[in-house]
């Protein structure tokens, strides 16, 4: 037996935990322009995006606008996951994954400082493209966070929009 998924999803849900909070809590680093002005987003015919960016958090930024692009609703489930408030949306059934989830959540808030600088520039971008696009399209996020949840407790990051050239 490999360790090696079991040490990827380890990673991922890490990941998830500290992209949650930032996500949640409305945590921006300081960037020299808004996002959306240093990250391009391409797609193929195929709907493959590309993205070429000036950073690290700008980079986060274009990833987490095609994944709301393609994924809103599973994006903010997951991360109402684990921040352990599934429960809130979903009833009792999830409490026993709140419980465990919301400890993780916590340690991870914790942990956020210690990381190195690219690090949090990367939950950065990430968690100001996914508040940036529910402040634009409350409508295809029905779930936990519709009609703005995420977003009106952070800050935006810039003008979002299309889905072509640029993350506006």
């Amino acid at each position: 037996m490999s360790l090696v998924p079991e040490v990827s999803r380890r990673l991922t849900m890490r990941s998830l935990l500290l992209l949650a909070g930032l996500v949640l809590s409305g945590c921006s680093g300081t960037e020299q322009r808004p996002y959306p002005e240093r990250v391009e987003i391409r797609r193929t015919s195929f709907g493959v995006p590309h993205i070429t960016a000036d950073d690290l958090g700008a980079m986060a930024y274009g990833l987490a606008w095609a994944h709301m692009e393609d994924y809103a609703e599973l994006v903010v489930e997951r991360l109402t996951m684990v921040k352990g408030e599934l429960a809130l949306h979903n009833g009792e059934g999830s409490l026993d994954s709140d419980f465990w989830w919301r400890r993780r959540y916590e340690q991870a808030v914790e942990a956020y400082p210690t990381l190195h600088r690219d690090t949090r520039d990367l939950y950065e971008g990430y968690s100001a493209a996914v508040n940036r696009y529910i402040e634009l399209h409350p409508e295809e996020v029905t779930g936990p966070a519709g009609g703005g949840g995420f977003a009106s407790r952070g800050k935006g990051a810039g003008v979002c929009g299309s889905r072509s050239a640029r993350a506006r």
